[in-house]
């Protein structure tokens, strides 16, 4: 089965709640911010998280099939405070794709993901087209909503990253970017294996010796200079 390590990055609520998935009791604390532990406890478990629960950093797993592929995803979801920023730096040395975040009711989150993106490059030098996913969470709230969809539109195609808008409370779109990234992810692996070396073809057997004929003896005969006896 192939693995895929994904990092969910995107601005932290004012007060830094965070929420923690519970996966053997069915309970999820989510809290404020952009949502990103609500898009990860969703798109993990089916679940949308009503409660809070500050923590650092959330692993989650889950197996998917992406054109054909079995693949099992590990998504790490890292606190956004200042403090927990190494952590940013370690999980994205090792992440193979992005979810960069931001709410649509919030203008602050939307102009802070360059900077979020700036922490990708930075732990990736000399990469090229690495695979970003930009998501506009909590679509459903359109009375509160400050950034348009346009503008994540063209920031997105400018980047070169697909960009979806998603709701954890609906589920909407939160499948479908998840396996757009994984599936951006899987391409640029299979680039990056070297091919399977073709062996070399075999080459035609040599053709089986052939018998050498002995020269017919030569013996003189008196009267001729040189006779052939057969």
């Amino acid at each position: 089965m192939q693995q895929c390590q994904i990092l969910i990055l995107g601005e932290a609520g004012m007060c830094g709640l965070s929420f923690d998935l519970k996966l053997e009791d069915g309970l999820c604390d989510c809290g404020a911010g952009v949502g990103t532990r609500a898009l990860c406890c969703r798109f993990a478990a089916n679940f949308f998280p009503e409660d809070y629960d500050p923590v650092i950093e959330d692993l989650y797993e889950k197996q998917v099939s992406v054109n054909g592929e079995d693949v099992n995803i590990q998504l790490y979801d890292v606190a956004g405070q200042e403090e927990y920023f190494p952590l940013h730096d370690y999980h994205a040395q090792r992440s193979e794709g992005f979810l960069l975040a931001y709410s649509i009711t919030s203008r602050t989150s939307f102009e802070r993901i360059r900077e979020l993106h700036h922490t990708i490059l930075r732990n990736k030098p000399g990469e090229a087209d690495i695979p970003v996913v930009l998501l506009a969470n909590k679509c459903d709230l359109t009375r509160d909503r400050q950034v348009p969809a346009i503008e994540g539109e063209i920031l997105a195609r400018k980047m070169g990253w697909h960009f979806f808008e998603t709701s954890a409370k609906t589920k909407t779109n939160v499948d479908e970017a998840f396996v757009e990234l994984v599936a951006r992810v899987r391409q640029s692996q299979k680039v990056e294996e070297p091919p399977t070396p073709t062996p070399p073809p075999l080459s035609p057997s040599p053709p089986p010796p052939q018998p050498i004929e002995e020269p017919a003896e030569e013996v003189g005969v008196p009267g001729c200079r040189i006779c052939v006896i057969m």
